[in-house]
Order: structure tokens, then C-alpha cells, then sequence
């Protein structure tokens, strides 16, 4: 990442999520607290968190070079 122009870093730095699969995800998260969820629940709820995560890590990583080059981050 540390060779991305800094638009393609602010751009990196926006959630990947979309907020029907943010919604989604709320969900089945709030399903699994209620009830147990069906075997095809877990794999979308396992599959939209792997995504959730690796979204956090990209955008945490875009944030930490943008800092590192000055920038003012929120």
C-alpha cells in the first residue's frame, strides 16, 4: 500500500461493505443472539465478517500511511 498515490489511500480508507451487507450482518448478529442460526446463516454471517475484517485492516493500514504522510486523519 505504501506505493498508492494518497487518493487511491482515501479511497482504500472508505468501508468495502455496502450498507445492504452491513445491514445483513447486523442481522444475522442479532439472530445468533435470539436463536441458533441455520447452517447457511453461519456461512453468509462467517463470509460477511471475514469481508468486515479484512475491510478494517485495509482501511486501518490506507489511515497509517495517509498519518505517516502528514495528512490529518479524523
Amino acid at each position: 500500500m505504501n506505493l498508492l498515490s494518497d487518493q487511491a489511500l482515501f479511497a482504500a480508507a472508505q468501508p468495502s461493505l455496502s450498507p445492504a451487507e452491513s445491514a445483513w450482518l447486523k442481522q444475522l448478529n442479532h439472530a445468533a443472539g435470539e436463536r441458533s442460526l441455520t447452517q447457511a446463516e453461519i456461512s453468509e454471517q462467517t463470509a460477511l465478517l471475514g469481508a468486515y475484517h479484512l475491510s478494517v485492516l485495509r482501511r486501518a493500514q490506507a489511515l497509517a500511511i495517509l498519518a505517516q504522510r502528514g495528512h490529518a486523519i479524523p
